[in-house]
Parts: structure tokens; sequence; C-alpha cells
């Protein structure tokens, strides 16, 4: 999984990781961490896109899974840091 992440373009990565996070299959506050300190604004932007895409509904129409609270609050606190 570590792999895919590391080498996926943001956008997918980070709806990999929320969905890895959903299934217990990562530690989405640590690895949001690590490639927000790594990759820097471009990828903040794309966290703030997916948050923004996700809380206006617009996730319907691809089938996307409802985001829990809790992952919602692991990205804000992470792009607060």
């Amino acid at each position: 999984l570590s792999v895919v992440l590391d080498r996926a373009p943001h956008a997918f990565a980070v709806e990999l990781a929320a969905l890895a996070a959903r299934r217990e299959y990562l530690n989405l506050e640590k690895w949001l961490q690590e490639r927000a300190a790594a990759a820097g604004a471009q990828f903040i932007g794309t966290c703030v896109r997916f948050l923004r895409m996700r809380a206006t509904g617009a996730e319907d129409s691809t089938g996307a899974p409802k985001l829990a609270v809790e992952t919602m609050a692991v990205f804000f606190k992470v792009l607060q840091a």
C-alpha cells in the first residue's frame, strides 16, 4: 500500500489513503504529515479540494463512500499544523 501511495498522483493517493484509513490499513494522520512535508503546497491544495468535494456532496456522482467525520477531523488537524 505504501508503495502505491508514494507513487500515485496526489488526488488518487488522497482518495486511496482515506479509504485505507477507514478500513484501518493506514495511519492517516502520519501519512498526511509525511506527504505534506515531502510534497508541500501542491499536496495541501489537493487535500483542500478533496475535502471541499466531499463536503459539498460532489462525490455522490462518483459513487465514492461517505467520508467519516473522524477522517475529516484528521485532515483538518494536519492541515492546521
